[in-house]
């Protein structure tokens, strides 16, 4: 066996034998990975736990047709992680922060409409778990470079969710997509955090099935690149017949079949690939939950100031919080703090803090 352990280091790296890993050094990663586990975040609905989470060295792109739950479901998740103590940023484009905040507040009362008293506490409550991005302009993919990097290595943020592509200023030559999709994939295993990308899918012929016909990895918009490089994939379906039903008040039939299916089309770290049914919260929250009872786990806050009491608020909802990247105006030398406040300005951010 040879023993480089004495040789200059800079030699080893103009030589290219810096990255050259021994087998037995391997196998001891290999024991170390199956002691820790599933260390990626957790899914928000019980029946994707042990089968898909959102892998923490990798970039996971979720699809849907537009207007069906993409984006509420990706908040769902960051809340979920959030709530679990994993910090989380959400860099919203089409969304403002303050809407981002109160669908955040409604996923995690289960309430739609929430009052503003509750809104306020649950604010507080996401202070320091989860961060906001404050605009909704096109982006730079340099902007979102800089984000992921500020949210990882400033914040401590494990979850980074960039929604949607489509608000990135990609350049129109054929690479830019590929070197875009490449880089942050590249950051996410650099960094040890998941990123959840948000995309859209290319709507179907209007002379076949319409928005009937099932979603694959083929139906996102954009070149072969972008599922190729990232480490999981997965698309959410709703029926859109069971939609219009919900949407006029009408009784949806008990053999209606399931409104959403989640699908995993794509996970290079485990061998699961399939469909799970989901379906709509009971009372209207902007919530996708595990059967057709519609019931979700409301979030139970505390005050920073008494650990002790519990303020609840009818039936809340599942468990996630917001946060938000603040500028100068957050507490703490201009860091917001993990409620969905808002992410204002990168400069605020800047190493000086």
């Amino acid at each position: 066996m040879t023993d480089f352990s004495d040789i200059d280091e800079r030699w080893l790296i103009e030589n290219g034998l810096y990255d050259i890993a021994d087998p037995s050094h391997l196998y001891e990663e290999i024991v170390t990975r199956r002691e820790r586990g599933d260390d990626g975040i957790e899914a928000p609905v019980s029946k994707l736990v042990g089968r898909f989470s959102l892998p923490l060295r990798g970039v996971t792109v979720l699809g849907a047709y537009s207007g069906t739950g993409k984006s509420t479901f990706a908040a769902q998740w960051g809340l979920h992680a959030a709530n679990s103590g994993r910090k989380t940023a959400i860099m919203s484009l089409e969304m403002p922060p303050d809407f981002t905040l109160e669908l955040l507040a409604e996923q995690a009362s289960c309430v739609p409409d929430v009052h503003l008293p509750y809104i306020e506490k649950f604010s507080r409550w996401a202070d320091e778990k989860l961060y906001l991005y404050s605009s909704t302009s096109v982006v730079t993919p340099e902007r979102v470079f800089e984000f992921v990097r500020v949210a990882r290595t400033m914040l401590g943020c494990e979850l980074i969710v960039i929604d949607p592509l489509m608000q990135i200023a990609l350049a129109s030559e054929p690479d830019a997509e590929r070197e875009f999709i490449t880089r942050l994939a590249s950051m996410s295993r650099d960094l040890s955090c998941a990123i959840l990308l948000v995309h859209h899918l290319r709507k179907p012929p209007s002379g076949g099935l319409g928005e009937r016909q099932k979603p694959d990895k083929s139906s996102f918009l954009g070149s072969t690149h972008l599922t190729g490089a990232a480490a999981a994939v997965a698309t959410i379906w709703c029926d859109p017949d069971i939609r219009e039903m919900r949407t006029n008040g009408h009784e949806i039939p008990p053999d209606a079949g399931p409104e959403y299916l989640f699908t995993v089309h794509k996970q290079r770290f485990a061998p699961w690939h399939g469909s799970v049914s989901l379906h709509a919260h009971s009372k209207g929250a902007r919530l996708l939950c595990n059967s057709n009872l519609g019931q979700y786990r409301p979030i139970i806050l505390e005050d920073d100031e008494c650990k002790t009491e519990k303020y609840q608020f009818g039936a809340f909802s599942q468990e996630a919080t917001p946060g938000g990247f603040q500028g100068k105006s957050a507490r703490a030398s201009g860091l917001a703090t993990d409620s969905r406040t808002n992410l204002t300005e990168f400069p605020s951010l800047s190493k000086s803090h």
